[in-house]
C-alpha cells in the first residue's frame, strides 16, 4: 500500500515540479523581455536627447555664427577710416546691415577705447553709456588676440527693467595696432530660455548651457539664483574633457539620477547638456512592467494553484486506487490477503524461485472441526475464531516477504520465499502452538480448544514441482495427512521430522 501511495506522491510531486519549472521559465522570459524593454527605453531616451541636442546646438551655432559675421563686418568698418568718414546714415547702413537681421538682439554697439558708445545701431545719436567696467571690455582691451568673446550673463545697462543679456564682442584696433574699442552685440537671455522651452525633455528633465569656465548661461528649470556655475560639480570635468557623449549620473543641483547627453558648441566655448530624469525615462516602461509583470505573476500563481489542485487530486486518486486495490486483495473478515491475491503472490514467488534457484515453501492451514464449532456456537463466534486464528498467524510471520491469506472458509495458506523445509515446518509448529494457546473452547475438538492442522510443501534441491499449482496441491495433501493423523499437528510433503513440540504436548495432555 505504501508503494502505491509513494507512486501517487511521486506523480503529484512531478506535476508540481513541472509546473514550478514552467512558471520559472515563463517568469524568466518575462523578466528578460521587460529588461530588454527597459534597455530600449534608455536607448530611446538617449537617441531622443541626442536629436534634441542636435537641434538646439545647430540653432545656437547658427545664430552665434550670424552674430560673429555681423561683428566681423562691424570691426572691419570701425578699422576703415573711409567707412567711418561716411555720413552717419550711410555708415550705419554699411556697418549694421547684417547685425540687425539676427534674432533676439539687444544693443548693437561700437564702443571706443574708453568704453563709451561710439556708434549705436538704430540710433543716429548714440545713447550715452559707458562699459569700461564690464569684464568683457577689460578682457578685450588687455588681450589683443582674444577674438570672439561671449560674456557671462549680465543686466543690460540700456534697459531699465534689468533684463539679463549676454554680450558678444570683438576687438578692433587703430591703424597703429593700439586698442581702438570693441564691436558689441547683446543677445537676450530669453533666446536660450525660449529655445529650451520648446524642447520636450520630460516633466523632471533639465537643459543647461554653460561656458567652459563653468558659468551657466541658462538652465531650465531655473535654479532661482542658487547657482551660477557648475565648476566643481561631479560631472563638470567630463563635460569639458569630451567633445560629446552620454552617461548616467547624479545631478549636482537636485541629486536626481539623470541621463546626461552633452555636446560642445565650437568654436564658441559653450557646452550644451540635455539631461532627462531617469524616473521619466522609465515611467512608461514601469507602468507597462507593473501591468505585464503583475499579470504574469497572477497567472503564474494561478497556474501553480491549479497544479497543486491537480497534484492533490492525483494523491487522492492514488490513495483511492490503493484502497480499492487493497480491498480487492484483502479478505474482509480476517484482513489477510484473499485467495486471488494469494494465487498472484504464489505465482510470482514460484517464478522467482525457479529463476534464482532459491527455496520456496507453502503452508496450508485448516481450522480443526470448524463446521461442528459453527453448528454448536454459531457463525458469529465462528467469525471471531477465524479472526483470532488469522491474528495468531500474522504474529508468527517475522519477515516482510512472508505472506498469509485466507484461502476459503476455514482454510488459510502461506507463501514463504527463501525458506527450506525445516524452517517451514518449524514456523508451522509455532502457529499450531499459538492457536492452541488461545484456549478458545471447542467441545467438538478432541483437544477441547480450537486447533489447526497444517500441511507443508517445499521446492528445493530434493523436491521440484512442475508448477505452483502442483506445489500447492502437495501442501494440501500434507494437510490431509495431518488431519488423518489426529489433527493439531504439522505434516510435510517429505519425511521431515514433524513430531509434536514439548510445549504443545503439555498443552494437549
Amino acid at each position: 500500500m505504501d508503494r502505491w501511495r509513494a507512486i501517487g506522491r511521486q506523480r503529484a510531486n512531478a506535476v508540481i515540479v513541472s509546473a514550478a519549472i514552467l512558471v520559472i521559465a515563463l517568469l524568466t522570459i518575462c523578466g528578460a523581455v521587460l529588461l530588454d524593454a527597459r534597455q530600449d527605453a534608455m536607448q530611446r531616451a538617449q537617441t531622443v536627447s541626442q536629436n534634441l541636442s542636435m537641434v538646439a546646438e545647430r540653432d545656437i551655432h547658427r545664430n552665434l555664427e550670424i552674430i560673429d559675421l555681423s561683428l566681423g563686418a562691424m570691426v572691419k568698418g570701425a578699422e576703415d577710416p573711409a567707412i567711418m568718414a561716411l555720413p552717419a546714415k550711410e555708415r550705419d547702413a554699411v556697418m549694421f546691415d547684417q547685425a540687425l537681421s539676427a534674432k533676439y538682439l539687444g544693443a548693437v554697439l561700437i564702443l571706443d577705447a574708453a568704453g563709451n558708445i561710439l556708434l549705436d545701431a538704430g540710433h543716429m545719436t548714440p545713447r550715452i553709456q559707458n562699459y569700461a567696467d564690464r569684464e568683457y571690455f577689460k578682457a578685450q582691451k588687455t588681450h589683443p588676440d582674444l577674438g570672439l568673446l561671449i560674456s557671462h550673463p549680465v543686466a543690460s545697462k540700456l534697459l531699465h527693467d534689468g533684463s539679463m543679456i549676454v554680450a558678444i564682442s570683438r576687438r578692433f584696433n587703430h591703424p597703429d595696432g593700439s586698442f581702438g574699442g570693441i564691436a558689441l552685440i547683446t543677445i537676450s537671455i530669453n533666446y536660450f530660455r525660449d529655445l529650451f522651452a520648446g524642447l520636450n525633455i520630460g516633466p523632471n528633465g533639465a537643459i543647461a548651457l554653460f561656458e567652459h569656465d563653468g558659468t551657466l548661461l541658462m538652465r531650465l528649470p531655473s535654479l532661482n539664483g542658487m547657482a551660477t556655475s557648475i565648476r566643481g560639480g561631479v560631472n563638470f570635468n567630463r563635460f569639458i574633457s569630451e567633445a560629446s557623449g552620454a552617461f548616467l549620473g547624479r545631478s549636482s543641483f537636485d541629486g536626481r539620477k539623470r541621463l546626461f547627453v552633452h555636446t560642445k558648441i565650437d568654436p564658441f566655448g559653450l557646452t550644451l547638456v540635455i539631461s532627462p530624469a531617469e524616473e521619466d525615462i522609465y515611467a512608461a516602461w514601469r507602468h507597462r512592467a507593473w501591468i505585464i509583470g503583475g499579470g504574469m505573476v497572477v497567472l503564474a500563481l494561478g497556474y501553480l494553484l491549479l497544479a497543486e489542485l491537480l497534484a492533490g487530486e492525483l494523491r487522492r486518486r492514488s490513495e483511492v486506487e490503493e484502497e480499492l486495490r487493497t480491498l480487492s486483495h484483502t479478505d474482509a473478515l480476517t484482513t489477510l490477503g484473499n485467495r486471488r491475491f494469494f494465487d498472484e503472490v504464489l505465482e510470482k514467488e514460484w517464478k522467482r524461485a525457479r529463476r534464482e534457484g532459491t527455496e520456496l515453501s507453502v503452508l496450508f492451514v485448516d481450522v480443526d472441526r470448524f463446521k461442528q464449532f459453527n453448528d454448536r456456537y454459531g457463525h458469529e463466534r465462528g467469525d471471531d475464531v477465524l479472526r483470532s486464528v488469522a491474528l495468531a498467524m500474522k504474529r508468527e510471520l517475522k519477515r516482510p516477504a512472508d505472506f498469509a491469506a485466507r484461502y476459503g472458509g476455514e482454510e488459510f495458506a502461506m507463501v514463504l520465499p527463501q525458506t527450506d523445509r525445516r524452517g517451514a515446518v518449524s514456523l508451522a509448529w509455532r502457529i499450531v502452538e499459538a492457536v492452541q494457546a488461545l484456549s478458545i473452547p471447542n467441545d467438538a475438538s478432541d483437544h477441547r480448544v480450537v486447533t489447526v492442522s497444517i500441511g507443508c510443501a517445499t521446492v528445493d534441491r530434493d523436491a521440484s514441482f512442475a508448477s505452483a499449482v502442483v506445489l500447492l496441491k502437495a501442501a494440501d495433501d500434507a494437510l490431509y495427512a495431518a488431519k488423518h493423523h489426529g489433527r493439531n499437528r504439522v505434516e510435510a510433503d517429505r519425511d521431515e521430522p514433524a513430531s509434536v513440540p514439548t510445549t504443545l504436548s503439555k498443552v494437549a495432555g
